[in-house]
């Protein structure tokens, strides 16, 4: 009960901030985000209290590859997590690419008497070594993937594409690899498709980068049956 006249008065202090910065670099492009917080053009800054964990992820564009962080992450992963305690700057580096693998498998529908009807995609990976200076192994691969079938037969194909910028000039030797439940179906862009002798495995040879049209090379992959 108030019988007379108070006064009241409350003190706030401001919470203490630390300032991050994201830069984006390199030769390609690509966007920076932190869910709905950020969502990064060439620099972008946010401050947060000390302690907030922080996670980024980048999206490159569809003729870029991701190549690496520098500053507070350092990963070569899309995505980043660390603890802000400090004014931090993060720096995503894009380089454009020059050289396209589409690891691509088709589906088949199958019927299990416990599960009932699901869908295979048996997939496979493409393996490749650059053949300028130091030689560069690159892969793509379509894991295997098992989903519930809605009932539907006619299932498209699922496709991974891998983006690489190898060396100028680079020129790389192919060999698809089908997984234990695939069997290899054709090449697509590929002008020189061949056989290993020791392996038998199919090899795609003397593929070309460039950085002015990117080529794109696609082995296909099929159930075994």
């Amino acid at each position: 009960m108030i019988v007379a006249n108070i006064s009241v008065q409350a003190n706030f202090e401001a919470l203490e901030t630390v300032r991050l910065t994201v830069t984006r670099s390199g030769t390609g492009s690509g966007s920076v985000s932190n869910g709905s917080s950020i969502a990064c053009g060439t620099t972008c800054t946010r401050t947060y209290v000390p302690g907030t964990q922080i996670t980024l992820t980048v999206a490159p564009d569809a003729e870029s590859a991701f190549s690496g962080w520098t500053g507070g992450c350092n990963a070569t992963d899309a995505s980043c997590t660390f603890a802000i305690n400090a004014d931090t700057t993060v720096d995503a580096a894009f380089i454009r690419a020059n050289l396209a693998l589409e690891a691509a498998s088709e589906g088949l529908v199958m019927f299990n008497p416990f599960y009932g009807l699901f869908a295979r995609w048996p997939g496979g990976t493409i393996n490749g070594t650059s053949s300028i200076a130091t030689p560069t192994t690159i892969s793509c691969t379509m894991p295997l993937t098992v989903e519930t079938s809605g009932g539907g037969f006619d299932l498209p194909d699922k496709v991974v594409r891998c983006l690489f910028a190898l060396p100028e000039g680079a020129v790389v030797d192919l060999v698809a690899t089908p997984n234990f439940l695939g069997v290899f179906d054709a090449w697509s862009g590929c002008d020189a498709p061949g056989t290993d002798p020791m392996t038998a495995a199919p090899t795609c040879g003397n593929v070309q980068t460039s950085f002015a049209t990117i080529p794109t090379v696609r082995a296909r992959f099929k159930a075994r049956r």
